[in-house]
């Protein structure tokens, strides 16, 4: 379930849970939790830090990883699925 759209500007922080979507070539959804060390783990990809990135970053930050992994991905989107609980560090 989706939280609703949050801005560009949005930081992301352990806890927060964002939905991962691919076509092209390969097409896949994955849900990824931030860890509370600040990572994300997307597969065939790796381990991203995006802890305090802004969802702009984190979006520019994944079209140059996913180019790496992925023959031309032709559409790659990160929303945010669920915000980290408040007080969460």
């Amino acid at each position: 379930m989706l939280s609703g759209p949050v801005p560009n500007s949005y930081r992301l922080g352990p806890g927060d849970a964002l939905v991962l979507v691919i076509t092209g070539h390969v097409e896949f959804v994955h849900e990824l939790q931030v860890t509370r060390e600040g990572f994300v783990l997307i597969p065939q990809v790796g381990q991203l830090y995006v802890n305090n990135l802004t969802m702009e970053r984190f979006n520019q930050l994944l079209r140059q990883r996913l180019g790496r992994s992925y023959l031309r991905p032709a559409l790659q989107t990160a929303q945010l699925a669920a915000r980290r609980p408040v007080g969460a560090r």
